[in-house]
């Protein structure tokens, strides 16, 4: 592997400018899930982004292509009917607000960094896959590599779904470059949800509501008027609500500050009575429950929840006490996005093969520190996928800004990214 990584390098190396090119083409596209409009299931900006990416992997090389309007595409090396390796990445971003940032979050390259939303969850590992690809393209592969690019990870994973329901090929082995590394072993359980509950259970004293920018982000900003029409704005820290303690919630600023305003008649009220600054709680469980948007409607509350479950918690169970507390049933549910979690073990063939890859790059090629293998509350495609481990691309010595202002990621953890990928696909392949 010697002689191979100092090929790998060599081939990054000469190739990093159109790299960072390819980067900033796809960061430039706001591809923020949108309403549904002039046929665009998710936005026209999405649409334009996928477009783009698979338009990049013709230009490197990968004809052989697939695409389901604009729920997913995929592209591939690798002998046709061969077993199939796959990446699974997306290109749809959380929102942003630009006042918010110091850097472009259209892409932008500052000293050592790399600034966009998107470059670090999920389009950095997306272009870092693509130029492993590239490298391995020309040789006689005993396996297919396929990158599947999903169009709506951020917010219910519909891509995902469709591309399970369309029967489309399930790969045998490969990672998920969305999380951290080294590796991670386990996620738990996820309960999104989104619900509206009637104006009667509501609208007492309130007269505006409104906060949250995003249905997995802590709330950065939130306001509420009561019936003398003056607004008050709370302010908060955007975070991924999977790691809510690193955020500071809005809404949840908000609902506590506000309780004695209330009628006990509002839902609010009753909310607020057990609860603290990161979400409230159900009597029966320890997890918060996070609000990431709320709004007073004409027919009602809309509110969008987040919790993170421990995987020995019945999912069902849960979600049926969750409503019980509102008062409500399923026909108040707009939208949700439920899923088990799950987890592996260190001997598991593909898992063994990407940590060893992993631990003999850091420890020979940076100053890095190596980590430990994690249990995370995020959601990743790794749910959707046996054999498919999240995997990268940040690193243990790094700050996560995915969904936070000013994203970014070092040039020199894209580049050892994008090595260690590629070093990872040569090993899956004498599986």
């Amino acid at each position: 592997m010697n002689n191979e990584r100092k090929l790998i390098q060599e081939f990054m190396d000469k190739e990093f400018e159109q790299m960072i090119r390819n980067l900033f083409e796809i960061v430039s596209i706001r591809s923020v899930n949108e309403d549904v409009s002039d046929n665009y299931v998710f936005g026209k900006n999405i649409s334009i982004c996928l477009d783009t990416v698979l338009q990049l992997a013709k230009e490197h090389g990968f004809e052989r292509q697939g695409r389901y309007g604009d729920y997913y595409g995929w592209f591939e090396i690798g002998k046709k009917n061969a077993p199939l390796i796959g990446i699974v990445v997306h290109i749809d971003t959380v929102d942003y607000a630009t006042s918010d940032w110091e850097h472009n979050p259209l892409g932008e390259m500052d000293h050592d960094f790399l600034y966009g939303r998107g470059v670090s969850d999920n389009k950095g590992s997306l272009i870092q896959c693509m130029y492993a690809l590239k490298y391995l393209c020309n040789r006689n592969l005993n396996k297919r590599i396929r990158v599947i690019v999903g169009c709506d990870e951020e917010t219910d994973f519909r891509c995902i779904k469709e591309y399970i329901e369309n029967e489309e090929e399930i790969p045998e082995l490969g990672f998920i470059p969305d999380a951290k590394f080294p590796m991670i072993l386990s996620e738990s359980a996820i309960c999104n949800i989104s619900i509206e509950i009637s104006n009667h259970k509501v609208r007492t004293k309130l007269n505006y509501i409104k906060g949250g920018t995003g249905q997995n982000i802590i709330p950065h900003q939130s306001e509420i008027s009561f019936d003398n029409h003056l607004t008050r704005t709370y302010e908060g820290v955007s975070a991924h609500s999977a790691n809510y303690q690193n955020g500071s919630n809005a809404i949840m600023r908000m609902i506590n500050d506000s309780k004695y305003r209330f009628s006990k008649e509002c839902i609010l009220y009753k909310l607020s009575q057990n609860s603290d600054e990161y979400g409230f709680y159900l009597n029966q469980y320890s997890t918060p429950i996070v609000p990431t948007m709320i709004e007073l409607r004409s027919t009602g509350l809309f509110l969008t929840l987040d919790v993170r479950l421990d995987n020995e918690i019945s999912l069902q169970d849960f979600r049926t006490h969750l409503l019980d507390f509102f008062e409500i049933d399923s026909g108040n549910i707009i939208r949700e996005n439920v899923l088990e979690g799950y987890s592996y073990t260190l001997d598991n063939q593909v898992v063994g093969v990407l940590m060893d890859t992993y631990t003999d790059y850091i420890k020979k090629e940076t100053t890095y520190e190596l980590g430990s293998p994690l249990s995370i509350k995020g959601t990743t495609y790794a749910k959707y996928f046996k054999n498919l481990p999240a995997f990268g691309p940040g690193f243990p010595n790094e700050h996560s800004y995915a969904h936070r202002a000013d994203e970014r990621m070092s040039i020199e953890s894209f580049i050892h990214g994008a090595r260690i990928y590629t070093e990872c696909l040569l090993n899956l392949l004498e599986i």
